[in-house]
């Protein structure tokens, strides 16, 4: 449960005031570190609610009097104690700073500058995530439509290849049969002794001309 609006404040303020928490805890790297990482198991993402809403009561106490040191302290040993991991990045103190500016600069000056730069910054950060996300995907179907191209020109290639050793050897066979079709065959050799009929007379062979 979000910690109540205080006593005496102004509703559309203080929910200005919790959405820039939640934008700053969004923005800031060690705690998103700890939800990707489940460093409390399965209650991390409840653990991460519960430091907000102690955040919140907090403000909700001390009101303006409250100090990025305090705020740093108080993160620092929930994450010890909860993420068992230790904040030596100075990251605590810089969004504890800047949660106090946005404290006073909406409850106490009422001016919405830093909450309306926090939704800008969250909605460029979003837009370039979708971005990011259409160029991966982009880039994913490039990918899978060359190695497509691919498939199909080593198929032609090998396609082809047989194509042409097909019809070189079919070429070969065709010459091959006109080849055989073409030749003549050669006059039967003259027999080795003489030639006797049917009624037993010796035939009388014709020598053949020399060509000169």
């Amino acid at each position: 449960m979000p910690a109540p609006t205080p006593r005496g404040v102004d509703p559309q303020k203080w929910a200005a005031f919790v959405e820039c928490q939640t934008l700053l805890f969004q923005k800031w790297t060690a705690l998103e570190l700890a939800k990707d990482h489940r460093l409390a198991g399965r209650d991390t993402v409840p653990r991460c609610e519960e430091l907000a809403e102690l955040t919140l009561e907090f403000f909700v106490r001390h009101g303006g009097d409250v100090e990025a040191d305090e705020l740093a302290e108080n993160w620092s040993a929930f994450f010890a104690e909860v993420f068992n991991t230790e904040l030596g990045d100075g990251s605590a103190e810089q969004v504890g700073r800047a949660l106090v500016r946005c404290y006073h600069a909406i409850m106490v000056q009422n001016d919405p500058a830093p909450w309306q730069q926090l939704k800008q910054e969250a909605a460029q950060r979003a837009a370039r995530g979708a971005n990011a996300a259409v160029q991966m995907s982009r880039r994913q179907r490039d990918a899978v439509v060359g190695d497509g191209d691919g498939d199909d020109s080593d198929d032609s290639d090998f396609n082809s290849d047989s194509d042409d050793g097909s019809d070189s050897g079919s070429d070969a066979d065709d010459a091959m049969a006109e080849d055989g079709d073409d030749a003549v065959a050669p006059p039967p050799p003259p027999p080795a002794g003489p030639v006797i009929d049917e009624d037993g007379f010796e035939v009388v062979q014709k020598k053949g001309r020399r060509r000169g």
